[in-house]
């Protein structure tokens, strides 16, 4: 599935211009293994984790929860979701 399918649309967009900005992508946590993210973005679906500094500072309850949009960066670790 595609992000505009999980209901990106223009006002996203306009949203998370700043991030944009920063060279983050947007995407959609669709389901969540342990550590690993499945993500709807641009490209289509990606697996994606939280940064070290993220997952070392986060309080259990900040973690992405399956249906958060968030910002990434793109890392040649993960590929395309299969």
């Amino acid at each position: 599935m595609r992000l505009e399918a999980a209901g990106w649309d223009p006002a996203w967009k306009q949203q998370f211009e700043p991030h944009a900005a920063a060279g983050m992508q947007p995407g959609r946590i669709f389901t969540r293994n342990r550590h690993i993210y499945g993500v709807y973005c641009l490209a289509g679906e990606m697996l994606a984790e939280v940064s070290g500094a993220f997952a070392h500072g986060a309080l259990p309850n900040e973690f992405p929860a399956v249906g958060d949009w968030v910002a990434f960066r793109p890392s040649e670790a993960f590929g395309p979701g299969e």
